[in-house]
């Protein structure tokens, strides 16, 4: 098994253990073992100075935030409904299709588009 990533500060030596599941701190030869990294880093606040650690713990502590997704609906309430007449796609603007009249356009040639159904 490879041996954990050991991180170091002045006299102190902290580690996460895959087996146990626990983060480990050696402090002049004593060793204290934690069940979460806010643990650890609430008993060893200076633990916070190196980089990896902070990362974690800042990455931890975003997964735990609830935010709500904004859904297209609640988007869609808010916004401007835009409209514009533009050329028929079906019949290229003739207004026929197979010597009848086009079927999206009513042999018009031209349609309304909108946001609405966005």
């Amino acid at each position: 098994m490879t041996e954990p990533k050991t991180h170091h500060l002045g006299n102190l030596k902290a580690y996460y253990t895959k087996k146990g599941r626990t983060w480990c701190v050696e402090e002049d030869g004593k060793l204290t073992k934690f069940k979460s990294i806010e643990a650890m880093v609430e008993a060893y606040p200076d633990l916070l100075k190196v980089e990896p650690i902070q990362m974690s713990v800042d990455r931890r502590a975003l997964a735990r935030t609830k935010t709500t997704p904004v859904t297209l609906q609640e988007a869609a309430r808010n916004a401007d409904i835009l409209s514009k007449t533009v050329t028929c796609y079906y019949c290229a603007g003739n207004g026929t299709v197979a010597f009848m009249p086009c079927p999206n356009c009513g042999g018009v040639g031209k349609i309304k588009v909108s946001t609405r159904g966005l």
